[in-house]
């Protein structure tokens, strides 16, 4: 998915993303702005958050002079252009008002067909990346399936909305969708950052985006002494 002379280092969360909960999501935005502060000093050129829902990818963005790109973001506009309707299909129930949320703060309602859920679990998905063809036929099969139901809401353009069921789409036969597009929100999410990066393009600074001053960076990392 990168280019040639792109190297991709892989990390995650001191403990995995186990439940479905708000306070379970800002868990997740805090570790991923406090683990990558200092991504620039260890000599990344750009920053690749890789939880669909985009947790702490705007406030990263603030902080840092390097690209920060979000998985969900970058796969939601690049539909856009790909398409008049777009629909994601999440691996379980629990997210689908996260997922119609975030869809209404990047104000692209408009075009959105809708959201499905799979009844789906990481375990399905790891035993998929191990060879389970069970395992690998009932991912497949769950998207097709509400993948198909988007199709006939006037989606052109569908979305794994999430790494995992992305990565086991991505290999095998692809699902057919009767001419949609099936967007990799992985393989996009790594070509942006790697054009912002190329591009050297940073986000405007007098908004949302602004520089944290360094009161603020110490009170982020050291928010109750």
């Amino acid at each position: 998915m990168a280019g040639h002379d792109v190297e991709v280092v892989v990390t995650g969360l001191d403990r995995p993303h186990a439940h479905i909960h708000r306070l379970s999501e800002a868990r997740c935005a805090y570790q991923v702005v406090a683990d990558n502060l200092d991504a620039e000093q260890r000599g990344f050129d750009a920053v690749v958050v890789g939880h669909f829902q985009d947790g702490g990818v705007h406030e990263l963005r603030a902080a840092l002079d390097i690209p920060v790109v979000g998985l969900g973001e970058a796969a939601l506009h690049h539909a856009m252009m790909l398409g008049e309707a777009f629909g994601l299909v999440t691996i379980n129930p629990g997210f689908l008002s996260f997922h119609r949320d975030q869809v209404h703060r990047y104000r692209l309602g408009a075009r959105f067909a809708g959201v499905r859920a799979m009844d789906t679990d990481p375990d399905v998905y790891f035993a998929a990346f191990n060879g389970d063809a069970e395992a690998d036929r009932s991912v497949r099969t769950q998207f097709g399936d509400r993948a198909r139901e988007l199709v006939d809401a006037g989606a052109d353009v569908i979305i794994p909305a999430g790494g995992l069921p992305a990565l086991v789409l991505q290999e095998g036969e692809p699902v057919d969708l009767d001419g949609a597009t099936v967007l990799d929100p992985i393989g996009v999410a790594l070509g942006q950052a790697e054009l912002w990066a190329r591009l050297r393009i940073r986000p405007g600074r007098r908004g949302p985006y602004a520089r944290p001053s360094r009161e603020v960076l110490d009170d982020f990392v050291s928010p109750w002494d």
